[in-house]
């Protein structure tokens, strides 16, 4: 005995052969290190990527580097009038265990100023002297891995520790003859680690039988 079956069966049958397609999605997790003095050694640790039958296809690290700089400049000569400039950075570096760069971010701040003859008084003040506090700039720099090996490091159960540091530079110049000056650099990090996976279990399936059930 033969059966017929419409046309819009027919496509159900097919709909229910075909493939269902892996979901993709995305988990993040967070850490920081407050606003400290630079230069600066600490771990961020996070949760490492444990979704059952769901496979790990990518991990992005995100890091924000917060620069906060500050400059004083007295000028000491009694004879002419200063000018100082300088360029100052920090550095923020998300490492693997191993201490292999990960991620990282590099802040900048640049300033210059004119002050006159010594007054007399190394105050950081008045006219041959000046003080900038809070001096900030912010900076965020990301970076993605595919490779095995990084894979299998963010995989598994537990946590995972990166190591982090901040380190500061400088290049100060000055013109005028004698100064005195002080700089101070503090540096904070928000690391964001970022794991991208593929889920293969389904939501539903659909059944030949479901199908056949529809049209008895």
């Amino acid at each position: 005995m033969s059966h017929r079956y419409p046309c819009s069966l027919l496509a159900l049958f097919m709909l229910g052969l075909a493939v269902i397609p892996a979901a993709a999605g995305t988990v993040s997790y967070v850490a920081s290190v407050p606003l400290q003095p630079t230069n600066w050694s600490t771990t961020v640790s996070f949760p490492k990527f444990n979704l059952g039958s769901a496979t790990l296809t990518s991990v992005s690290v995100v890091v924000r580097d917060s620069l906060v700089h500050g400059i004083q400049y007295e000028n000491t000569s009694t004879s002419s009038s200063s000018t100082f400039s300088d360029s100052t950075y920090a550095t923020v570096d998300v490492m693997r265990p191993a201490s292999t760069s990960l991620v990282t971010a590099i802040a900048k701040y640049y300033k210059s100023a004119t002050v006159g003859v010594y007054d007399g008084a190394i105050d950081y003040a008045g006219t041959s002297g000046v003080t900038f506090d809070g001096l900030v700039n912010y900076v965020t720099a990301s970076s993605t891995t595919t490779a095995p090996a990084d894979l299998a490091l963010f995989a598994g159960t537990g946590t995972i520790t990166l190591p982090c540091q901040a380190v500061a530079y400088f290049s100060f110049g000055y013109s005028g003859g004698n100064a005195n000056y002080r700089l101070t650099t503090q540096a904070a990090a928000y690391v964001v680690v970022t794991y991208t996976y593929l889920d293969p279990t389904p939501a539903h399936a659909t059944s030949w039988g479901q199908i056949k059930s529809l049209y008895r």
